[in-house]
């Protein structure tokens, strides 16, 4: 069933009443922050992507989606495996339909770029490579990237339970869980076009098929979320602004891109932050 809905979802879906609130980028991101130490980077990413890509029709979704659940701090800390003494976020409730390929393909990027790169690059900042390049395989706009993101070395369930946003939530409640991320109104409808590559899990949404252009606008969301955005007043004229205008949609998708992974990052060194080696587990203790 989940390829059957590959093209149904990107969850992001969320307002923030109009108002002015100070927007956090992190500054030290460079988009050449690679160039001395690891010149192949976009190359060779490109190419592991395109192979993951010809191979499964589930994988840009899924990146995007894995991507999303990972971009309130951008730390790579969903890749983390559970432990004895801890579940990890990737084995909280809200994260078990993210995409093994999409895992997947980050972990193949990630050997590919150790190969000629030991050490070098970040789990965090190779998953935002890697959905950038299976967007634009999947035909979406090109954008670009900021490099210098660190990987946490904290993987809580708790903290997913407590911050991603739901299928079913109410508008208000997205409202409050958006603002604390500092995303306008139109920066989220511009998110939620994304659903036009993505997938949820069945259970999120059994009966329904999406297509940004025309089903939420006939009553037929994928997510009940999806539905009431456009029912909302204040989201519903940006719904149809997007859906009328596809090229005004690219451009504000792109800009919102670039600002969820740039927002809150960890790029310092120290005890909570690393490059990881394997991006399923933190490096040892020196």
């Amino acid at each position: 069933m989940v390829k059957a809905v590959a093209a149904a979802w990107f969850f992001v879906t969320a307002l923030l009443l109009q108002g002015t609130l100070a927007t956090q980028f992190t500054t030290a991101l460079r988009s050449d922050f690679y160039d001395r130490t690891c010149p192949e980077l976009e190359s060779t990413v490109a190419l592991t992507s395109w192979y993951k890509y010809t191979n499964s029709d589930v994988v840009a979704a899924g990146d995007l989606r894995i991507y999303f659940h990972d971009c309130w701090g951008c730390d790579a800390s969903v890749m983390l495996m559970s432990t004895p003494d801890n579940e990890a976020e990737k084995d909280a409730q809200e994260n078990l339909s993210l995409s093994g390929d999409g895992f997947d393909a980050i972990t193949q990027a990630k050997l590919a770029v150790e190969e000629i790169c030991p050490g070098v690059v970040s789990c965090a900042d190779l998953i935002t490579l890697v959905t950038r390049e299976l967007i634009i395989l999947a035909g979406r706009p090109r954008y670009k990237l900021f490099y210098g993101r660190l990987d946490g070395r904290t993987s809580r369930a708790e903290d997913a339970i407590a911050l991603l946003p739901r299928a079913r939530d109410s508008v208000d409640t997205l409202i409050q869980n958006f603002a604390n991320q500092q995303f306008s109104a139109q920066e989220m409808v511009a998110l939620l076009g994304g659903h036009t590559i993505g997938f949820a899990h069945c259970s999120e949404f059994d009966y329904r098929v999406y297509n940004y252009s025309s089903t939420v606008k006939e009553r037929g969301g994928v997510l009940e979320s999806d539905q009431l955005l456009f029912e909302h007043p204040l989201t519903k004229p940006f719904v149809n602004m997007y859906a009328a205008n596809q090229s005004l949609w690219y451009q504000d998708f792109v800009a919102a891109m670039e600002k969820m992974g740039t927002m809150n990052v960890k790029n310092t060194p120290g005890p909570d932050a690393e490059i990881r080696l394997d991006c399923a587990v933190t490096n040892p203790r020196p």
